[in-house]
């Protein structure tokens, strides 16, 4: 039988606080920041290399599509982003 009622009652926890503290961070050395940067690089051409020997040509693999999706909607949502900080800045200006 199926119905909109809970199989247990809810019981209410405030014994903790629902977000938990967070911890500060000590900051990234510029040396640590382009040793990571070269790493990733790295990684992605290995990936790519990889994913080239694979795939046979005009295909494209899942995670290139993926990659390429992310690209795209991060790119589209900073040119949104653009869009929004100039409309402010004309709408301050006036």
């Amino acid at each position: 039988m199926i119905n909109n009622t809970d199989a247990e009652p809810l019981r209410p926890d405030n014994s903790r606080d629902p977000v938990n503290p967070v911890q500060p961070k000590s900051p990234v050395d510029a040396i640590e920041a382009d040793r990571f940067s070269d790493m990733m690089k790295k990684n992605k051409d290995m990936e790519a290399s990889a994913e080239a020997d694979q795939g046979a040509e005009g295909e494209i693999s899942p995670a290139e599509l993926q990659a390429q999706i992310r690209e795209g909607m991060f790119k589209t949502g900073f040119q949104k982003a653009i869009e929004r900080a100039r409309e402010m800045t004309k709408e301050m200006k006036q």
